[in-house]
């Protein structure tokens, strides 16, 4: 069987904005502030000003992510 290896970390400071019900349910905006990735093959920041998008409604969860990094 296949042994389960860690290869980062990911960590990011975030606000939550609730944006409130609409047609497809509830809307929540995460503004990433700082942040980063630390691993032995891997390393990076997060620089600021992108977001994670959540829809929580009646037929489940829909989650989007954009994050822009550096080295």
């Amino acid at each position: 069987m296949p042994k389960l290896t860690r290869e980062f970390s990911y960590f990011v400071d975030l606000t939550l904005d609730e944006i409130g019900a609409g047609p497809f349910g509830q809307r929540i905006i995460a503004n990433a502030h700082s942040g980063g990735v630390v691993g032995e093959c891997l390393g990076g920041t997060v620089v600021g000003a992108d977001a994670d998008w959540l829809l929580l409604g009646p037929h489940g969860r829909n989650l989007r992510t954009r994050l822009r990094g550096r080295p």
